[in-house]
Order: structure tokens, then C-alpha cells, then sequence
């Protein structure tokens, strides 16, 4: 749906330079959304994706989150000054210290819970599954309120407080209060953990257009059609800037942070989870942001897309413009065929001993054994074997295959279950460096986010293999080299 952007002081031409330039920066883009107040100028889709999908929200999740505590305050069945101890008499078994005793409801909305995450570990790629006894476990490294940082688990622990009080998901319970009464959609939902509960701090699913209607909610201050659910001082904290997170080190996260949302320029706030998902809502031009996207393979991509938002912003006005009917047709033509971001094919080498020979490789990190690339100059298949058997990825050259990740064993709607026969969809793509290097980018494009590139290095008489993963939580056999040699034929 695209609206004319002048009406609204927005530039078509300046719209159609923003898509232009997301797609020769090759930025995965997957949605993005424009409104002025209640009116909506844009939303378009990068093919697969679609109005309708329910996409992986990751962090924004813990917004939700902060949310449905705000209603249950507002209920008076919970309090910021509650310690979160007391909602865990299971904790009388763990090895608690001090601080983790002491911890409020709002030192965890703030996320100023005296623990500094340390090293790289992820609790679904380890398996830690225990995670409200590891929370309750864990050292801190700093005192409560000191300053910020960023604590997943923590936000976590929030959404099993909610769900211990209302006897359901926070997702349902936000359904009942609010979701229901903005249009949210209706199949929206939340992957769970091992333990029961909904993954609060990162499953959420829904679509582009739920996070605007959120957006307007609370621009409502805590009310909808003609009842007040949440407070409207709680409304105020959340979106304000509680606590300095010039710690963070990225301009687009250095304006503070409220009650799980972080403030934005100008008196916004903005909702962010990994991989670029985004509600960013600037007051001082009514101006609503929402994008997907998965950034995951580079933070680059992530900090280029805001300041081409930048751009966008500042040349926004408040009043209309005179209509420019080229750049709109242009505009709409353009958007009406996105498609996911893919590997330029560049120039394919005269020879390119990977094609159609297979190879044995050595030990190597991912088990992998052998090998066989085999193409027709458009389309490609990347055959191999590992530990599960025979595998096949698809690939398009210089555009993407839609097909299935041929892994087994991953899970689903709950962490650590794998339905039987269940794959993740992917769009695979594959383009040649100068050195004859055919690299393959697998993009993942379902409930779960995350990628692999393959890279595969012609040598005087072998080649070598890389695989790159862009994912904590599987891919974990996609990480390493291997050196292969032509297999000998008998």
C-alpha cells in the first residue's frame, strides 16, 4: 500500500533513493513501514516475506513484555518495588547471593540488575535450558541501579512473573487487556522455553503493521477504545530516559532506556531487537518507523540502515509538498517488485575447478566428509555429506532459490523440540569473488533467523571450505574450514 508520501511531507524521490540504496547496499531488508499519525504513507515487503507474516521479533519481544507488567500494575496485582525473589519459592533451593535477593520488578525493567553479560555463551546453542536457577545463580559484577546493561535473562525473568500471575502467556494475557481491542493480529504468538514459558525475551511473532498499532497505544498513553489499561505514569516512564546507556557505544542506542524501550531522538522511543527489527516513533514528526530485517551477518548493516533512515527523517516537513508524480510512479513500481537481498553473480571464472568434482575432505569442524558443486550456469546445488547423511542446498546465481535447510533436528514453536519431518525455510544465493571463490549466502526466512555463508576456494590442486554462521542459537555444525582433494576414482 503506498499513499502519496507529499501529501505528507515526504519526498518520493527521497523514498525511492532510501529502497534504492537498501538494495545495492545488499541490506536484508524485509519490511518497512511509514506513517504520519494515524495514517499509514507506506508498507512494503521484500519477497518472501509478506503483509501477513508473523516475523520473528527477537528483542522487541521484551517491550511486550514491559507492557503486560504495566497492566498488571495497573490491575494492582504487582508492584515495581516487588522483589523478584518472592515470586520464586522454588529459589530457597539455589545458591542465592545478595544481590540477585534483593532485585526489584524495577530493576529489571530498567535492566539495572548489577550483572555485565561475560563471554559468548547462549543458552539455547548450550543447552543451559535452567535458566531461571542459573538467573538466581549467576554473580553479579556491579550493585543494583549502578548503571546499564543489557540483560536478556533478566528480561526473561519478567515474562515468567507475568505468566505466573495470569495462569497463561504473556502474549494471551496482552490479547485480553489490549492486542485485541488495537486489531493486532490474531495468530500472533510466542515460541516457548523447556521450562514452561513463553521465550519472553525474544520469541514474539507478529506482523509489521501489530508493532505500529503498539506504537499508537501508547501514544494514547495506556488506553484504548474507551478504557484505560495500563497507567499513564507507567506509560510515561517506559517510553522516557530512566537510565544513560551512552555505554553502549552505538549512536542509535545512546539516548537511554525506559522500561524495556529504548528512548529515541527528539523525545521518542523505539523498540529493537536483533537483526533490525524496529518500532521507532519520533514526536516531534509524528513519525512512525517500522521495519524487519535480518542484520545478524554484519553490525554494520544494522548502524548503515539507521542513518539512511537519518536522512529520511531530516528531510520530512511538517506540512505538504507539491506532488511529484514521476518519482511516485517510479516509486510505486519499484516497491511493488522487493525481493530479498542476494549475492551479485560477478564475473564467473573461465575455469572453476569446484563445479562437478567431488571431494573428500579432511577432519574438519563441521563433519563434513565430501562434497560435489554442480550448476548450469544459473542454478546450483552444493551437495555434501555429514554425520545426518546426504544433504543437497539449492542456490540461485546472483538471485535467490527458496527451498529448505536440509539440517534435521532443529526446533520449532518450542525450544528444544524438533517436530518430525521439520525444516527450516531458506533463500540461497551465489556470486564468484575475483580469486574465483564461489561464495553461497544462505538466508534463513521462517520463525527462526539467521544465515550461513559458504565459501568455497579453488587451490592449485584442492579447495577450501569455509562456512560462516550468523546465528547463536543453531547452525552450530556451519562454523569452520575444511581442506578437500579430489576424490580418487576407483
Amino acid at each position: 500500500m503506498i499513499q502519496r508520501p507529499e501529501k505528507y511531507g515526504i519526498s518520493s524521490r527521497a523514498l525511492l533513493s532510501l529502497f534504492k540504496r537498501l538494495d545495492e547496499e545488499h541490506i536484508p531488508m524485509h519490511s518497512l513501514l511509514l506513517a504520519r499519525g494515524d495514517n499509514i504513507i507506506l508498507d512494503a515487503y521484500w519477497a518472501p516475506f509478506k503483509k501477513d507474516t508473523l516475523h520473528r521479533m527477537n528483542s522487541v519481544t521484551k517491550s511486550f513484555v514491559a507492557l503486560a507488567v504495566g497492566c498488571l500494575i495497573y490491575e494492582g496485582r504487582l508492584s515495581l518495588s516487588d522483589k523478584v525473589i518472592d515470586f520464586f519459592p522454588e529459589a530457597s533451593n539455589f545458591k542465592v547471593n545478595e544481590n540477585q535477593a534483593n532485585l526489584t520488578v524495577e530493576n529489571l525493567l530498567t535492566m539495572r540488575t548489577g550483572y555485565r553479560p561475560v563471554g559468548n555463551g547462549h543458552w539455547v546453542r548450550d543447552r543451559n535450558y535452567g535458566r531461571i536457577k542459573n538467573f538466581f545463580e549467576r554473580e553479579p559484577q556491579a550493585a543494583i541501579d549502578e548503571e546499564f546493561y543489557y540483560d536478556s535473562t533478566g528480561s526473561y525473568i519478567l515474562g515468567v512473573i507475568v505468566e505466573r500471575l495470569t495462569g497463561g502467556s504473556f502474549v494471551k494475557y496482552l490479547q485480553g487487556k489490549i492486542l485485541n481491542e488495537i486489531g493486532f493480529s490474531s495468530g500472533a504468538c510466542c515460541i516457548s522455553t523447556p521450562e514452561g514459558y513463553s521465550w519472553s525475551d525474544s520469541g514474539l511473532l507478529c506482523t509489521t503493521e501489530d508493532l505500529y498499532k503498539v506504537a499508537g497505544f501508547i501514544n494514547r498513553r495506556g488506553e484504548t477504545v474507551g478504557a484505560r489499561c495500563i497507567g499513564e505514569d507507567y506509560i510515561s516512564r517506559a517510553v522516557s530516559a530512566i537510565v544513560s546507556t551512552e555505554n553502549t557505544g552505538k549512536k542509535y542506542k545512546s539516548y537511554g532506556y525506559g522500561y524495556q524501550i529504548w528512548r529515541a531522538p527528539h523525545g521518542g522511543f523505539m523498540f529493537l531487537g536483533m537483526g533490525m527489527q524496529v518500532l521507532l516513533y519520533l514526536p516531534h514528526k509524528d513519525l512512525y518507523i517500522v521495519c524487519t530485517a535480518d542484520t545478524q551477518p554484519d553490525e554494520r548493516y544494522r548502524e548503515r540502515s539507521f542513518e539512511l533512515f537519518d536522512e529520511l527523517i531530516e528531510g520530512v516537513k511538517d506540512g505538504a509538498l507539491p506532488q511529484d508524480d514521476l518519482a511516485f510512479t517510479e516509486l510505486c513500481e519499484y516497491v511493488s517488485d522487493l525481493k530479498l537481498t542476494a549475492l551479485d553473480i560477478g564475473e564467473e571464472p573461465s575455469e572453476n575447478t569446484a563445479f562437478g568434482v567431488e571431494y573428500v575432505a579432511e577432519d574438519n569442524p563441521m563433519g563434513i566428509n565430501r562434497f560435489t558443486v554442480r550448476g548450469d550456469g544459473t542454478r546450483g546445488v552444493f551437495s555434501y555429506e555429514n554425520c545426518q547423511g546426504d544433504k543437497e542446498i539449492v542456490f540461485g546465481l546472483g538471485y535467490n532459490e527458496l527451498s529448505e535447510f536440509p539440517e534435521d533436528g532443529y526446533f520449532d514453536m518450542q525450544v528444544g523440540v524438533s517436530p518430525e519431518g521439520h525444516r527450516y525455510p531458506i533463500a540461497a544465493s551465489a556470486g564468484y569473488l575475483a580469486d574465483g571463490t564461489l561464495v553461497i549466502n544462505v538466508q534463513f526466512v521462517g520463525r527462526h533467523l539467521g544465515g550461513v555463508k559458504i565459501c568455497l576456494t579453488p587451490c592449485e590442486d584442492s579447495v577450501r571450505l569455509t562456512m560462516k554462521k550468523s546465528t547463536n542459537c543453531f547452525l552450530d555444525r556451519y562454523n569452520g574450514e575444511a581442506v578437500a582433494h579430489r576424490a580418487i576414482k576407483k
